[in-house]
């Protein structure tokens, strides 16, 4: 599992590439580490991202 640094900066890439046009959300279900599945909003709660800024 990732610690709170990994995600921060993980976060911190994703939001400089969406800024600048070069990656965006693919809105789709993605399998979870517990096995089901989940909508893209849901992952994006799981790691934190609780809102655009």
């Amino acid at each position: 599992m990732a610690t709170e640094e990994e995600k921060r900066a993980f976060l911190r890439e994703a939001k400089q590439l969406i800024s600048n046009g070069k990656r965006d959300f693919i809105k789709r279900t993605y399998k979870h580490p517990s096995g089901r599945r989940i909508r893209w909003i849901e992952a994006l709660l799981d790691i934190g991202l609780t809102s655009v800024d």
